[in-house]
């Protein structure tokens, strides 16, 4: 049986993965993730249900020293 797809957003540059604030994996599929961190943890959890599919981006922090030296 195949595993439905979870996008889930890392930073290109710091590598941080964004989930929402207070999270903690359940298993359930309608979760989305907003805080950006390390969630190595998660990560394991989430590729245990779904096939992960990674989207990068920037996250704030990384974002805002981006534009200040560009």
């Amino acid at each position: 049986m195949k595993k439905k797809e979870k996008f889930i957003s890392q930073c290109c540059v710091c590598r941080k993965i964004r989930r929402k604030e207070g999270f903690k994996f359940t298993g359930d599929k309608h979760k989305h993730m907003d805080e950006w961190d390390h969630h190595e943890e998660d990560l394991k959890d989430f590729n245990k249900e779904f096939d992960v599919v990674i989207s990068h981006g920037f996250c704030d922090p990384c974002a805002k020293e981006w534009i200040k030296n560009s």
